[in-house]
């Protein structure tokens, strides 16, 4: 007999094949298994090998090892009826088709099993975490981070994917949190993440799609190129994701005709990590390079549009964090913002600083276009995202503003600022609810404490319980110096009970000059307004404060000055100063204090026409909360319906449980309202409001 012949009869054949489709499903089972149950990942090597190394063990078995009714037998030992060989063989047989049906069936479930690729395309969830930088010296992050924003801005600008913004992805490096943890958190079906290994004048990127559901790696690649060519590897990158979700790809997410020197790149991708540190020296520095960059590499928009963005945080304006003449920065920045959109007008985020430029001129229709245009380029622009809801707020669309905070939470899930613009504005327009899902869902997934105790303090605030918003604030609000919106939101609250002395020691613009009105310094108050008014070319936010201390001060004159001389008609003053918010209802009040005392009735008749448009508008549009109402009551006082300004401050208080705040005890109401029996006992539940919130703070009561 052959040895093939021998090899049949013994069949090693039978067993060669039942081992190698009963291994490899023991291969899938463990791959599946490790990380279900957080398992080492070197234990799928550990099987696989192991395997391999039995394949021979087993071949060599089935050689000298015959299976018979008696049990196993060395072959030959005894003798094997004919009967007895054919069920052996049909036992085989019997193994290979239901092992060949097993691995067909897991083939098709792997296919089609809704939270692999298949369903990806559906889901359409992908986060990009920043890619750990391998280089020899360890100094290139700033370069990977650059390499992974790229990618994700590419990815971004497909229209079937929906890509987690940068800010909240990159909170995650170097994060103990496994990564079915991180997709949770940012609710993604696949992560992307890899490596860069930069030296001399190559460039080494390792990419890894994987599926958040199991940690299951779904693509890996790995991506070797000379420096000038990084922007063909990061297109490659991205492509390689695009068809591994099976995404139909856009051509035109990928700027193939943006070549320029490598070194310019580089520059650019230092510039962007300083500006993103948000500190004067940072932003300086990145200031020159960017400079430096435009030299070289003139037909380059991104540093122009960064430029701009640069030129509008040094401005002395709110917000920024730097102190150059408004005016003058605010030029140098549309200059910049338009080259950069001369040069690239496909660049979102040329769109997107541009639209804040117009937000600062009040030009609101002009902003949504540009900030709408810049989502469109790339939805994942969180800074877009945020000042389309500033804009849609100032244009009284407080739904579309809500919509706008909603998908940028969605988007960002850790990014704190974009949580508080929502309860912000669910706040104003009377949706408390919403706000406790918002604090809920940021204590799931474990967003910085300080701004959870914000939210919250906000609600507590909005309740009336501002005894209760402080101590937290205090509590648990972490650096207060490290974010202005923690100061202002301090400050506010302070201001409300009275408590000038702490209010007045938070640095803001506005803290000083409110805190001296409420003790009674009202030239002291008109100076530091008059000084800040200076120092900021006039800009508009700081000519509400000083047109507000002017009339709750009494300096009727010099506000009406003011105005003819440096605003002008009613339709300047709307288009220079009305914002549209109820908050910023202030111009009309303050202009309509100054006019009712002075006895220009022609004049007032006017500003009360189309003050009562933009309430009426404020109210149709949703907005439902204390500023609304106590304009409301101004309004009323001024056209002489006393009962009904009186019904709308009772409204007001409503959910404060009476607390309007200290600053309703220097209000021109007071002299309106006066008289009446119903104001005066609104003003001692005020009183007596403030009184006990000072108290839970071991304050001492303010007098009538």
């Amino acid at each position: 007999m052959s040895f093939w012949a021998e090899l049949r009869r013994r069949n090693v054949f039978r067993v060669a094949t039942t081992y190698a489709i009963v291994g490899w499903l023991i291969i899938q089972v463990v791959s599946e298994l490790v990380p279900a149950l957080k398992l080492p990942e070197y234990l799928n090597t550990v099987f696989a090998v192991a395997l391999l190394l039995g394949f021979p063990v087993a071949l060599v078995l089935a050689w000298v090892y015959d299976v018979t009714p008696d049990g196993i037998v060395r072959t030959g030992s005894t003798e094997r009826s004919q009967e007895d060989q054919l069920r052996t063989v049909r036992r085989l047989n019997l193994v290979i088709v239901f092992g060949l049906a097993a691995v067909a069936g897991l083939m098709l479930w792997q296919r089609y099993d809704p939270p692999s690729t298949g369903l990806l395309v559906r889901e359409g969830t992908i986060a990009v975490l920043p890619f750990e930088d391998l280089s020899p010296e360890g100094d290139q992050r700033y370069f990977a981070d650059g390499v992974s924003e790229e990618i994700l801005n590419a990815l971004a600008r497909q229209s079937d994917l929906t890509v987690t913004g940068r800010t909240s992805s990159f909170l995650f490096r170097e994060s103990p949190r496994t990564l079915q943890e991180i997709g949770d958190v940012l609710n993604v079906a696949v992560l992307l993440e890899g490596s860069v290994r930069k030296q001399d004048d190559s460039v080494r990127i390792v990419a890894r799609l994987i599926r958040s559901r199991d940690g299951a790696m779904i693509w890996n690649e790995t991506f070797d190129a000379r420096l000038d060519d990084i922007f063909a590897v990061q297109e490659r990158v991205a492509e390689g994701v695009i068809d591994t979700l099976a995404a139909p790809s856009d051509p035109d997410a990928f700027d193939r005709g943006r070549r320029f020197s490598f070194d310019a790149y580089d520059d650019f991708l230092r510039a962007r990590e300083l500006v993103a540190m948000r500190t004067p020296d940072a932003v300086e520095e990145a200031e020159a390079l960017l400079e430096s960059v435009h030299t070289r590499a003139p037909d380059y928009a991104p540093p122009l549009a960064m430029l701009a963005l640069v030129e509008r945080l040094m401005a002395a304006t709110p917000g920024s964090i730097g102190d150059r003449p408004v005016a003058q920065s605010t030029r140098r920045a549309i200059e910049y913002a338009e080259r950069a959109l001369t040069l690239d007008p496909a660049l979102a985020d040329a769109h997107a600083v541009r639209g804040l430029l117009y937000l600062d001129e009040k030009a609101l229709l002009k902003a949504e276009l540009e900030l709408r245009q810049a989502l469109e380029l790339n939805p994942s622009l969180t800074n877009a995202r945020m000042w389309l809801g500033t804009c849609l707020m100032g244009k009284q669309k407080y739904q579309d503003a809500v919509e706008q905070a909603a998908l940028l939470l969605e988007r960002e899930p850790m990014f704190a600022p974009s949580a508080h613009n929502l309860s912000i504005v669910a706040l104003g327009t009377g949706d408390p609810e919403r706000v406790e899902q918002v604090i809920a869902r940021l204590e799931r997934i474990g967003v910085a404490r300080n701004w959870i105790a914000l939210i919250q303090a906000r609600l507590y605030e909005y309740e009336g319980d501002i005894a209760r918003a402080i101590t937290l604030m205090n509590e648990e609000g972490g650096n207060l110096t490290a974010s202005g919106t923690l100061q202002a939101a301090l400050a506010q609250m302070l201001l409300a009970i009275g408590d000038t002395q702490r209010a007045a020691a938070v640095q803001l613009p506005f803290t000083g000059i409110r805190a001296a009105l409420l003790e009674g310094n009202a030239g002291g108050a008109v100076t530091e307004a008059e000084a800040l008014l200076e120092a900021s070319d006039h800009f508009y936010v700081f000519q509400i404060e000083y047109l507000r201390t002017l009339a709750l001060a009494g300096r009727d004159d010099t506000l009406l000055a003011y105005l003819d001389s440096r605003i002008g008609d009613l339709d300047a003053f709307e288009r220079k100063l009305y914002w549209g918010y109820d908050v910023q209802l202030a111009p009309y009040w303050t202009i309509a204090y100054a006019l009712h005392r002075s006895g220009e009735n022609r004049r007032l008749e006017a500003v009360l026409a189309r003050w009562r448009r933009a309430i009426d508008v404020s109210r149709a549009n949703g907005a439902d909360n204390l500023d609304l109402h106590a304009n409301e009551a101004r309004w009323r006082a001024l056209s002489g319906d006393r009962e009904g300004a009186i019904a709308a401050l009772d409204r007001a208080g409503a959910r404060a449980q009476g607390l309007l705040g200290a600053r309703f005890r220097i209000d021109y109401l007071n002299e309106l309202l006066g008289g009446e029996t119903k104001y005066q006992a609104l003003m001692n539940r005020n009183l007596e409001r403030i009184n006990v919130e000072r108290a839970a703070l071991d304050l001492p009561p303010l007098k009538p």
